[in-house]
């Protein structure tokens, strides 16, 4: 009697295996009590053998970076094991967490670009989007860095919220947009560039005396 199964990666978030994942430990319990666990191989393969019949867990210790996505608990629950029976599909489909990170820039010399010597802007709101929702900001801290972490795969927007006096300059909405993430593919260098904007001030004088003073 045996239960046995393969563990996938989801490389592009539809719910199905794509390419075997070696190495993750795979746990067997019964009456709430962990009796076996081994290791998938280089085909994502794991067998439990030499099993009594009764009622089984099979769960998966998921790797960090990693989330469920078939079963999304990450575990078979109830599963019952008949003499002379074996148990085979017991599958894991995961993926991996993705990121989105980049860099907030004051443009010296409004040339749309960083150059060498342009100094980081802290304190910045930096929004991320995804479907027309708002599902995360955070700030840019002293060296102007953001980042947006254990994101699953799908097309997001990257949004900067101005502070007063200032302009964008690149991109020149201050928007990025159908920012499409996907399995193992971190997104990094997506930096905000402003300017501030200048100012010109003077003064109107009576000249009572007609001296041109």
């Amino acid at each position: 009697v045996s239960i046995e199964g393969n563990k996938y990666e989801d490389c592009d978030h539809d719910g199905q295996p794509d390419v075997p994942v070696e190495g993750v430990t795979i746990e067997l319990w019964k009456n709430g009590v962990k009796v076996d666990e081994t290791v998938t191989d280089a085909n994502g393969y794991y067998i439990f053998e030499d099993l009594e019949a009764g009622i089984y867990t099979v769960k998966e210790v998921l790797p960090d970076g990693w989330h469920a996505v078939d079963p999304a608990s990450g575990m078979y629950e109830d599963i019952e094991l008949l003499c002379g029976e074996s148990i085979d599909g017991i599958d894991f489909v995961n993926a991996r967490y993705v990121s989105i990170e980049g860099n907030k820039w004051e443009d010296l010399n409004c040339n749309s670009e960083h150059d060498q010597g342009e100094p980081p802007v802290e304190g910045v709101t930096i929004e991320l989007w995804k479907d027309g929702v708002k599902v995360d900001e955070t700030v840019t801290d002293a060296n102007g860095h953001y980042s947006f972490e254990n994101l699953v795969p799908g097309t997001y927007t990257v949004k900067e919220v101005l502070p007063e006096g200032w302009y964008p300059k690149n991109p020149d909405d201050g928007i990025y947009e159908d920012i499409v993430l996907v399995c193992g593919q971190p997104i990094e260098g997506l930096d905000f560039i402003n300017a501030r904007y200048g100012s010109i001030s003077g003064t109107k004088w009576n000249d009572l005396n007609c001296d041109g003073q």
